[in-house]
């Protein structure tokens, strides 16, 4: 089971100034305050806009996700990764959650694994990965997958809201 993923800080802003930059940091303050369905509305316009915009398909992603559907939301995240030349570590990741939560073990487990590869620090495809191996009866294999969480708060890294709820999740997961 995958837990809900949208406890937002207030502090995320997109990474990059580009045509909808206005509107997707909108929409995540209203994910922030549990608007996911004005929050999908208004990112439907943006990648109506421009459907290339690989931020604003994560986060609606992300909308959908909340709103309990899975299949939207694994249908975003996957353009997302697909659409963009640049790799997208927390689309990646998120869908790699999604196949883990819905029985699509052998996917979840390639996904996580390439992710991790491109970015040790993908934490969610830490948790798809850690999630199937415990489901699995590879206990040991997902201790050691969330074992990274412990080390990496040991380095006191300055991080957003999302990523300190995203690695206390990693660390519950270990405490198991």
């Amino acid at each position: 089971c995958v837990l809900p993923l949208l406890a937002i800080s207030e502090d995320e802003k997109p990474k990059k100034e580009t045509k909808g930059a206005k509107e997707r940091a909108e929409a995540l303050a209203l994910i922030s305050q549990g608007k996911a369905e004005e929050a999908r509305a208004l990112l439907r316009k943006v990648i109506k806009g421009n459907s290339e915009d690989c931020e604003a398909r994560v986060l609606l992603g992300r909308c959908h996700q909340e709103l309990g559907d899975l299949e939207s939301a694994a249908k975003q995240f996957k353009k997302a990764v697909e659409g963009s030349e640049e790799k997208q570590p927390e689309a990646a990741g998120r869908l790699a959650e999604i196949y883990a939560a819905t029985g699509r073990h052998a996917e979840a487990v390639k996904l996580a694994e390439e992710t991790l590869k491109d970015d040790a620090g993908a934490m969610n495809a830490r948790i798809a990965l850690a999630t199937v191996q415990m489901e699995t009866g590879k206990g040991d294999d997902a201790e050691k997958t969330l074992a990274w969480f412990e080390e990496y708060i040991e380095k006191a890294p300055t991080l957003d809201g999302m990523s300190y709820f995203t690695l206390g999740r990693g660390l519950w997961m270990l405490a198991l």
